[in-house]
């Protein structure tokens, strides 16, 4: 668990993963110089319960970095990686090992989630990532990943639990991508060429919304955009897969592209609307104060 500066939410993330069915594991919490009380929770949990290893750091590295050492550190075959806000319910660790231990070329296994916002409530229902990149076909899984929608919450995926030699084999390849925009999914596309992923159907996992923030401005997102789809294509060239393959795959990855220039400014323009009539909203109240009714 990568944290930083986390004490209002830390807590209650600790507790559920401490309840979990499955008892074995280890949780290493790695704070990233905290300035808050996460300190004092971090060594109150681990002096509590011998599974903790809490580890402070006398500078803040970024999360990129955190994110390493708490996977250079892992002690054990299977791995993950927990959000400090995030939520899991008690059978999360049993049924995806579970899962991994069945099907054996398995890399990565994950489940039905939500998302949820501060207060713990439902928003939004992921349902589309189950089955994504379950072919026993390494093409086929990597065309059907860069053919998923981004906001249908495949970058989710990387809080599954995964097999740990294989993620730090990835992760020494993509730790340059890693930090950028769309660093999540270009990891767990790499982690797609080493195997096939497996899914409960259960919903075991809450990935909370922590901040709205604001929008980026367009010019840049689209950009960005453009760069993250480049760097697919550097990575399946660096795959040296046949060209019928990689013909089949630019044409995924443009039309994707395209996909996701148009699904932002959709999403920009209705959150524009919405902003205008939250403004005038605003405006007419103000005037009906001001008028006395």
């Amino acid at each position: 668990m990568p944290v930083y500066s986390a004490e209002r939410l830390l807590p209650k993330a600790l507790d559920c993963l401490l309840a979990q069915t499955h008892r074995e594991f280890e949780l290493l919490i790695s704070d990233n110089a905290s300035t808050d009380g996460t300190p004092d929770i971090g060594r109150s949990y681990a002096a509590r319960d011998p599974r903790i290893r809490y580890v402070r750091h006398t500078e803040n590295h970024g999360p990129a970095w955190n994110f390493a050492y708490v996977l250079e550190h892992s002690r054990h075959p299977y791995f993950m990686w927990a959000a400090h806000d995030d939520l899991w319910e008690p059978p999360f660790a049993a049924e995806l090992l579970a899962l991994l231990e069945k099907r054996g070329d398995a890399v990565l296994a994950s489940c039905l989630y939500d998302l949820i916002d501060a207060q713990d409530s439902h928003l939004l229902l992921y349902r589309r990532i189950l089955g994504l990149a379950t072919e026993e076909d390494m093409g086929a899984r990597l065309l059907r990943f860069v053919r998923a929608k981004e906001n249908d919450g495949k970058a989710g995926l990387t809080y599954g639990i995964m097999r740990t030699d294989i993620t730090r084999k990835v992760w020494a390849r993509a730790a340059a991508q890693v930090a950028g925009w769309g660093g999540d999914d270009l990891f767990l596309f790499r982690m797609a060429s080493q195997g096939p992923f497996v899914y409960s159907e259960r919903l075991l996992f809450h990935k909370r919304l922590s901040t709205c923030g604001t929008l980026p401005h367009i010019g840049r997102i689209i950009v960005q955009n453009h760069q993250y789809y480049a760097a697919y294509e550097r990575i399946v060239a660096e795959m040296k897969m046949p060209i019928s393959f990689r013909i089949r795959f630019g044409i995924s990855r443009w039309y994707r592209l395209l996909c996701f220039d148009y699904e932002y400014l959709h999403e920009a323009m209705v959150a524009c609307r919405v902003r205008l009539l939250i403004a005038l909203r605003d405006r007419y109240r103000g005037i009906r104060r001001g008028s006395g009714r």
